[in-house]
């Protein structure tokens, strides 16, 4: 059985507020990487062992010398800065009783080209009748969640690029490669889609009655809607030939819940006796599909 739990309003004046919060997030500590000198005086001891002739050493660095100084770890991130804001109104009157409450969360990711922002929207209200043996309660919850992920293959490709290879060139384009890890792993993250939307809805709603001081009777039920749309493409990049891919994947959840319940309570001097009968109800559905194509002919305007 579902049960979701909320802040509730209180019957009386109706009270406005606001709350929000800046946070940053930064990565505490990377791998101790070799700079441009560190690497080169590394790669000729490797080919001194090897009995390489200084020429061909020599010869042999400058291939990889792009004049570059480049720590590629940090060229991926940066300090992620979220905000996070909600604002509620809550009140009531005569036994009844509400709170709503529309929040917005706008969070920068660590990597680069990532973050979440989230809307989010709650409401509950609840109303006692019949000197309080009746309550009623409803509540709805709907957040949409959008999602800039994070390809993790740019990070093997950091740790395998070297640091003399520049992240773009003079004019501002990407430095392209095809040797070492393959692919300038910023250009990747940077131009490479990768998101997700999420939408959730949850309904709930109670009815409870006291027929007598022990004896309670009541009805719960519960709906959840999931949905999760997954795109992602990848473009052509310079030198290294692929073919551009794209890809679509949707799911879908939906969850019902309910039940009829009894409960008995009562104490009888040293005695107490305590009973609960339930009927529960749960129905479960799930589907999904999608589609993935390449080579695809693009609008370049």
């Amino acid at each position: 059985m579902l049960v979701v739990n909320t802040k509730k309003g209180a019957a009386g004046k109706t009270t406005v507020t606001y709350d929000g919060s800046v946070s940053i997030d930064h990565v505490a500590k990377l791998y101790d990487m070799a700079n441009a000198s560190q690497w080169k005086e590394g790669y000729t001891k490797l080919l001194t062992s090897q009995d390489a002739t200084q020429g061909k050493i020599d010869s042999s660095i400058a291939g990889y010398d792009k004049g570059a100084n480049t720590d590629w770890q940090n060229a991926l991130l940066r300090t992620g800065v979220s905000t996070n804001h909600s604002i509620s109104l809550s009140g009531g009157a005569n036994g009844f009783s509400y709170r709503g409450t529309a929040s917005y969360l706008d969070q920068q990711g660590v990597v680069v080209n990532s973050g979440r922002n989230q809307l989010g929207l709650r409401f509950s209200a609840e109303q006692k009748a019949l000197n309080d043996k009746l309550i009623m309660q409803v509540g709805i919850i709907n957040t949409t969640t959008t999602r800039d992920l994070t390809d993790y293959n740019i990070f093997y490709e950091a740790l395998s690029t070297p640091p003399m290879y520049p992240v773009k060139n003079s004019d501002g384009s990407y430095y392209n490669y095809v040797d070492f890890a393959l692919q300038n792993p910023v250009e990747q993250q940077q131009e490479e889609i990768q998101k997700s939307v999420e939408h959730l809805t949850i309904l709930n709603a109670s009815v409870d009655y006291a027929l007598t001081h022990s004896l309670k009777v009541g009805v719960r039920g519960s709906t959840s809607k999931f949905n999760d749309q997954y795109e992602y493409f990848e473009p052509v990049y310079p030198v290294v030939g692929n073919s551009n891919l794209g890809a679509i994947v949707s799911s879908n959840l939906e969850s019902k819940k309910g039940d009829i319940h009894i409960n008995y309570d009562n104490s009888w001097g040293k005695s107490n006796l305590s009973a609960t009968a339930v009927y529960e109800y749960n129905d479960f559905n799930y589907n999904g599909g999608g589609g993935v194509a390449s080579n695809l002919l693009l609008d370049q305007a």
